[in-house]
């Protein structure tokens, strides 16, 4: 009977400090504290300039520039110091909104530059006029008598921003990488840097569940061990490594009809899991 006690204590013990440990985190750091960490690796560098920006041109000329998405928990140490006086000054007021309420911002710096062949050459009371036109781009130039010059421009601006999953595998395990991609079906566009951030949402982990359980049991060489359980468990930290629990209910043995009442303290040891 002291022997059984002493489990017991223990057990309960053990369940004592997991569950403090769920809500205090003191043997493994918590997610806030993981991504602290990473800030800190990058303290005195715009985490935009730490990511690998790739530049390349597609089989239809198209000019591309791409860089992994890596979220994090504000702005301020994820742009450059311009941006976010950018941010700051200029796009949060415009839109009346605060630091906490951005969730996503990209920036794209480009050159657009090429030939336009002379289309139109007009004469008209001593005004010159030239009009350079193609799919994207029109500038209409106009000489005065007076030798004073002047032209006017409109540009067609289409622009195609994209969000891919890849996935990489590595024997059997894929490891997803969300990449960016910035382009313009105008060949004459060339992105030459992009920066961006996507506010880091952390994840919600259960911290407690209600469990009904219903379960049949077999004994594969005493048949006395037949019997039907149901009850009802909680279970602290079900989505952690380690799930403290106790429960309650009923057992009913097949051999004899008989019912007998149990509790139960224990911990859940959560092995593996598989995501689809």
């Amino acid at each position: 009977m002291k022997t059984k006690n002493t489990i017991i204590g223990i057990l309960v013990l053990a369940c004592i400090i997991l569950i403090a440990n769920t809500f205090y985190g003191w043997f493994n750091p918590t997610s806030k504290e993981k991504e602290y960490s990473e800030y800190l690796k990058h303290k005195d560098m715009p985490l935009s300039e730490t990511l690998p920006k790739t530049k390349f041109k597609d089989k239809d000329s198209v000019n591309h520039i791409q860089m992994p998405e890596k979220p994090s928990l504000n702005y301020e140490n994820t742009v450059k110091s311009s941006t976010k006086q950018e941010i700051q000054e200029k796009t949060l007021k415009a839109l009346n909104a605060k630091s906490e309420d951005l969730q996503e911002f990209t920036k794209v710096k480009a050159v657009i530059s090429g030939t336009l062949p002379s289309a139109d050459v007009k004469i008209d009371n001593k005004i010159v006029t030239i009009t350079y036109q193609n799919k994207y781009l029109k500038i209409v130039s106009r000489q005065n008598p007076d030798g004073k010059s002047e032209a006017d421009y409109q540009y067609k601006a289409e622009f195609n921003y994209t969000k891919v999953e890849k996935k990489n595998k590595i024997f059997f395990w894929q490891k997803p990488e969300t990449v960016l991609d910035f382009s313009s079906p105008d060949p004459n566009f060339t992105p030459t840097d992009i920066e961006h951030f996507k506010k880091f949402v952390e994840p919600q982990r259960d911290r407690l569940q209600l469990v009904l359980e219903n379960q049949i049991q077999f004994g594969i060489k005493n048949p006395n061990m037949n019997s039907f359980s149901s009850g009802v468990s909680l279970r602290l930290n079900p989505d952690g490594f380690v799930s403290p629990n106790v429960g309650t209910g009923f057992i009913w043995q097949f051999n004899n009809g008989q019912m007998m009442k149990y509790f139960k303290v224990g911990a859940d040891i959560n092995i593996m899991r598989i995501k689809k």
